[in-house]
This record gives structure tokens, C-alpha cells and sequence, in this order.
């Protein structure tokens, strides 16, 4: 199944992956050490939001003017994302303005994603949106604490897991977008060993939440195995367990004992959602 699944990743997505690699050089430019974290690039919002619209176009093909399905909201949504990730560094991160962009984009993509048979579709909409928001604050905080090796993988381990779990409940359209992000990620992960001063910070967390969050709910509405809702709902919250690495005695640490500590409690949260999906038995994909 994983192999199968890398290989769709490689052979079917290859306009998003390259683009990706190219945009990835202006997302990754040396710049004083002084403006790295606080700075971080224009462009790596924007390398996950486009990345994503390539996928989809050369999956589904052109982005319908007026989707006629909540998850191919999706495409705009990861462009508009984009927009705010560019919006924060436009406006020097001030923290009512990084926080109001996120505040609206979560209304917008809980309004959008949630399809009209889910009921109750207010209180759907609600938690969709509130899920989003939690997320991007979480990980846009920890992304200004934290730069180098350890968000990207943090982001590309948690969209490998999602994928699986997708994967397994026959949402094998989802468990592609989702298995796409995660190499995105894998590839900034490969950049920052050379880079260790850049972070995230600079808005990717805007598309990576959405993208999570609408994939996994998307997910959850339309299908039908016996995978476990704790799974598509669980999973989101396993980036979070990175803030207990964020205890003060690890500073003292090497950088690689320190990754480790820091990824142990999210991939220990990961592998348990994994693992409870992978009991159920593998449903044929029905999207």
C-alpha cells in the first residue's frame, strides 16, 4: 500500500514537485542570521498552497468556477491561505493582523468544507473552523520559537499518518493530496540540514492547516469503512504534543538529541492513530 502510494506521488505528481523544488530555492535563500527566524521567506506559504493546485489540477484537472463538492474548495482555499502567508510578512507579523487573516480564513474554510448532508451542518461548520484555528496557532507559535529541521518534519510526518489513514479508509484521492504534502515537506526538511537557521514562520502554517484539517474532514464525510472517527479527528491534534519538547532543560541539548525529544510525543501520537485505523479491515477506494 505506502509503495504504491509513493509511487503515484512520483510519477502522476511530478509538475507539483517540480515546481515545489523550484519555488523551494526562493523559499530558502541565506539571509542574515539576525533576520532569519523573525523574517523567515515570501514564498514558502506559497510553495504548499501552489503545490497543492498543481496536484489537483493534474489530478482532477481545471478547478471548477463554482465547486460543486465541499473538499474541491480546497484549491482556492490553499491559494487564499497563500495570500495570508504573504500577508503576514507584508505587514511584519503584528499579531491582531497574523491572528485576524487566520480568524477568516478558518470562518471561510469551515463554511466551505463542511458539505449540506452533514448534519448539524452550523455545528460542523463551527468546529471545522475552530480546528483550523487551533491548529495554525499552535504550529505559527511553535514556528517562531522553533527554526530548522524539526517543523518541516514535524508537518511531512503528520501528512504521511493522515495519508495512511486516509488510505486505508478508501479515500485514496485524499491519501494522494495528503501523501504530496508530506514529500513537499520531506523536501524542506532535506533543505533546512543545510539551512538550520530558517524556520517556518512566515506563514506556512496558513495552507498546512487547512490543507490537514479539510483533507481528514473531507475524508471522514465521505466515506464508508470502519475506521474509527477518533482517527481523521485524533490525528490533527498530534502536532500539538511537539510543545512538550519545548521544556526549558532541553535547550541544553545537542541539535540531534534534541529532535528526537522533540518528535517523540507527536510520532508516539501518530503511530497510535495509525495503528488503530490499520485494524480495521482496508476498504476499496470509493473516491
Amino acid at each position: 500500500m505506502i509503495y504504491e502510494l509513493l509511487k503515484v506521488q512520483v510519477l502522476m505528481l511530478g509538475p507539483s514537485v517540480l515546481f515545489g523544488l523550484i519555488l523551494l530555492g526562493f523559499a530558502f535563500r541565506p539571509k542574515k542570521q539576525e533576520n532569519a527566524v523573525r523574517d523567515g521567506s515570501w514564498s514558502i506559504s506559497w510553495y504548499f498552497a501552489i503545490g497543492y493546485a498543481l496536484a489537483y489540477w493534474r489530478i482532477e484537472g481545471t478547478p471548477p468556477f463554482a465547486p460543486k463538492e465541499s473538499w474541491q474548495w480546497l484549491c482556492a482555499l490553499s491559494l487564499f491561505s497563500g495570500m495570508c502567508g504573504f500577508g503576514l510578512l507584508v505587514q511584519k507579523k503584528q499579531f491582531w493582523t497574523s491572528t485576524g487573516m487566520a480568524g477568516v480564513l478558518a470562518i471561510l474554510s469551515g463554511y466551505l468544507l463542511v458539505p449540506e448532508f452533514q448534519t448539524p451542518i452550523y455545528g460542523w461548520r463551527f468546529g471545522i473552523g475552530a480546528l483550523i484555528f487551533i491548529l495554525w496557532i499552535a504550529l505559527q507559535k511553535l514556528s517562531e520559537r522553533r527554526s530548522g529541521a524539526m517543523i518541516p518534519l514535524l508537518w511531512s510526518f503528520t501528512y504521511l499518518g493522515a495519508s495512511i489513514i486516509l488510505m486505508q479508509a478508501g479515500i485514496a484521492k485524499f491519501a494522494q493530496f495528503s501523501g504530496l504534502i508530506a514529500l513537499l515537506a520531506g523536501f524542506t526538511f532535506l533543505v533546512v540540514l543545510r539551512l538550520d537557521s530558517l524556520s517556518f514562520a512566515s506563514g506556512a502554517s496558513y495552507p498546512l492547516s487547512v490543507l490537514l484539517v479539510g483533507l481528514l474532514a473531507n475524508g471522514y464525510f465521505n466515506h464508508f469503512s470502519t475506521t474509527p472517527t477518533l482517527c481523521f479527528f485524533g490525528i490533527i491534534f498530534a502536532p500539538l504534543f511537539a510543545w512538550i519538547g519545548q521544556i526549558s532543560f532541553l535547550a541544553g541539548l545537542s541539535k540531534w538529541k534534541r529532535l528526537v525529544m522533540e518528535m517523540i510525543f507527536p510520532l508516539l501520537v501518530l503511530s497510535l492513530f495509525c495503528w488503530i485505523a490499520l485494524q480495521q479491515p482496508a476498504t476499496e477506494s470509493l473516491y
